[in-house]
């Protein structure tokens, strides 16, 4: 499923709130998530929770600018007039932190318009 920059209204699959997250972990402790998971289950789960709740509240309020992955810098994108980019906006206002549920509802509405 996808979740939409509220700025411009590119699609984004879900899973690159993780490779962000686990890109900024590596930056961080110098170790990949999913190595140092093998290592230290708990220990790892405790350290990169905080990263991708940082990580998904950045895309709520910044969109793909907010990721490193595919920008030089933190920028917001260009905002759009995007209906895609204005119900997903709301979409994420009204869920918060269920980016889970804000992309089953964006893939709902999608289809809503056919």
């Amino acid at each position: 499923m996808d979740l939409y920059c509220p700025r411009c209204g590119e699609p984004y699959d879900l899973d690159v709130l993780h490779e962000e997250a686990e890109l900024r972990y590596n930056e961080m402790y110098n170790i990949s998530h999913r190595e140092d998971y093998r290592l230290d289950r708990e220990g790892s789960l405790k350290r990169y929770q905080p990263i991708y709740n940082e990580v998904a509240a950045g895309f709520r309020q910044n969109g793909c600018g907010a990721l490193k992955l595919f920008r030089a810098t933190e920028e917001p994108c260009e905002p759009r007039d995007s209906d895609v980019a204005l119900r997903a906006q709301a979409i994420y206002d009204f869920l918060g932190d269920d980016l889970d549920g804000a992309a089953s509802l964006l893939e709902d509405s999608q289809w809503l318009d056919s």
